[in-house]
């Protein structure tokens, strides 16, 4: 009996397209908050230069809001980059037990890679980037 590898058999298309696209995503909304980022800091500047405690305070609340969320938004990329590092690191353990016929770990290492797919496929259609 033949094993065949997961990636010819079961073509899984279009996960490397949704990383790539989420990851464009998360930079393109990561430059804009930088840029917000400092708009906000000349705004809480020209607060402490004309001494507005309400405006500071607010100014000080939205900056922090805004790091948080760009804090957030670059951790939902570090978790999908390692799901992703961790689905190849699968598909190599694939190769080597097809190329040494184990059938019974081949099958689990094909469950395990469907497995990682659905994690990653769920964590980028879950994964707006908040702005």
């Amino acid at each position: 009996m033949q094993i065949q590898n997961t990636l010819a058999s079961q073509s899984q298309p279009g996960l490397g397209a949704m990383v790539a696209n989420n990851r464009t995503s998360l930079n393109a909304t990561y430059a804009d908050e930088v840029s917000t980022l400092k708009q906000d800091r000349v705004t809480l500047s020209n607060d402490y230069k004309s001494g507005d405690k309400a405006a500071i305070a607010s100014d000080k609340t939205a900056i922090s809001t805004l790091e948080a969320t760009m804090n957030g938004n670059r951790g939902d990329l570090n978790t999908i980059q390692g799901d992703v590092a961790q689905m190849r690191t699968l598909r190599a353990q694939l190769e080597t037990d097809n190329k040494a016929k184990n059938v019974q770990a081949s099958q689990q290492d094909q469950k395990s890679i469907s497995l990682m797919y659905d994690q990653i496929a769920t964590a980028i259609n879950a994964d707006t980037p908040s702005q």
